[in-house]
């Protein structure tokens, strides 16, 4: 695919609109975050950070994997069967629905036993009061999923613009008037935001599908289970590097380990709102040959898109620190070793789009958990045999095993290429 060509290609003007919206929407969402971890501090950002992980770590489990799976199959069906699209997305946001619900009870009938786990007894009203999160983050994940099926990408960008801006104006407010509860009520309230815009949009294509046809409702949920289960070992393993950390140093490490991830989730958040785009097209294609040129273009677009601002965050790491205080001393390399992840990181997510569109999700899923179980032990080897600091060693472990598992999807790759 030559550059003239991708330009004028659908993928590129899908790419546009999404890597406008959530650079401007992420890019304020970050903003925010600094401003919430100078007005608090490295030890209770920690605990903001830590307690935040835990429920979005829940709330992706919770989803089942139909983010992903809705974008699949409301991609293939808008080609080749419309009439069971009313029902496929109602089944979708039902499941999701009722299970997220399901989950978000059992954490809040539970809180006090996750914060004693947390060794804060005081996070107990925050895990209750922020359970419902867990529902609207798992409805939102399933949204833009379906919202991708359709190619809406435009619609998304301006969603992700409102709420970028919402969620920056409600954190700095709230966080200012009242600390740590004030940033826990701003991230809930965002949240709640968001859904609403996506079920505004969504309620549009809603009223134009036939209701009379039904989904194989079986077949999408045995493919989106081991999606699920991929999803969930990402999110799992983030959150227990994050009490791992906590058991070996404490608050302090994990509240730098925070900052510098906020700082990768906005670099990887493009490839990651883009793997929607992908998938979307990679669904829909039926070519082989325009399939892998498609394939090929997205991994080198992805490592640029990551590598650039990587080493601009890297070399501004510096003045990054300052804006955080003081109390954020060591930053700078923690920086680093999280930024450069990101490269590989978003060249593994156009390897995991390829697999689901070729249905072998149990293959993807094998290598994660592979990667994700090195990543703890890399960690606890980091700390206690060569004596590295604990962000600084969480943040090297996952840079070298995300190198190791694009290697072995290369492998895989090729072998299933030759098929």
């Amino acid at each position: 695919m030559t550059v003239k060509e991708l330009i004028h290609s659908k993928l590129f003007h899908d790419s546009f609109w999404t890597i406008l919206g959530n650079a401007l929407g992420k890019g304020l969402t970050v903003l925010g975050g600094i401003i919430i971890a100078s007005l608090l501090g490295k030890e209770i950002f920690g605990e903001y950070g830590l307690l935040r992980n835990t429920l979005l770590l829940i709330a992706i489990f919770s989803t089942m994997g139909l983010g992903y799976t809705s974008t699949i199959y409301v991609a293939k069906y808008r080609q080749n069967d419309e009439s069971l699209l009313y029902s496929l997305i109602n089944n979708i946001l039902k499941i999701t629905l009722a299970f997220s619900t399901l989950i978000a009870l059992f954490v809040f009938i539970f809180s006090s036993h996750i914060a004693i786990y947390l060794e804060d007894v005081s996070l107990t009203i925050g895990l209750q009061c922020l359970s419902i999160i867990i529902i609207f983050n798992a409805l939102t994940s399933s949204q833009i999923g379906i919202l991708a099926g359709f190619k809406l990408f435009k619609e998304t960008a301006y969603i992700n613009i409102l709420s970028g801006i919402c969620n920056f104006i409600l954190s700095i407010c709230l966080t200012y008037i009242w600390g740590f509860n004030g940033a826990l009520g701003a991230l809930l309230l965002s949240q709640i935001f968001n859904c609403a815009l996506n079920h505004y949009i969504l309620r549009k294509q809603l009223a134009v599908l036939n209701r009379n046809g039904k989904a194989p409702l079986k077949s999408i949920l045995r493919q989106s289970f081991p999606i699920a289960l991929q999803e969930m070992s990402l999110s799992i393993t983030h959150w227990l590097g994050s009490i791992l950390l906590l058991k070996l140093t404490n608050y302090g490490e994990v509240g730098l380990y925070s900052a510098a991830s906020q700082w990768a989730a906005v670099i990887l958040f493009i490839p990651i709102t883009l793997r929607n785009v992908v998938l979307s097209h990679l669904s829909s294609d039926q070519n082989k040959e325009q399939h892998n040129r498609l394939l090929y273009s997205m991994m080198g677009i992805y490592a640029l898109s990551t590598f650039i601002p990587s080493t601009l965050v890297v070399l501004s790491s510096n003045c990054i620190t300052q804006f955080y205080g003081e109390t954020f001393y060591g930053l700078s390399s923690v920086l680093a070793v999280c930024c450069y992840t990101t490269v590989f990181n978003s060249i593994y997510n156009v390897f995991s789009s390829e697999f689901m569109s070729r249905n072998r999700n149990w293959l993807m899923y094998a290598i994660t958990i592979f990667r994700d179980i090195c990543i703890l032990i890399g960690i606890y080897t980091f700390v206690e045999v060569f004596k590295m600091t604990g962000a600084f060693s969480m943040g090297l472990s996952a840079l070298c095993m995300n190198f190791v598992t694009i290697i072995a999807c290369t492998y895989f790759f090729k072998r299933i290429n030759k098929e």
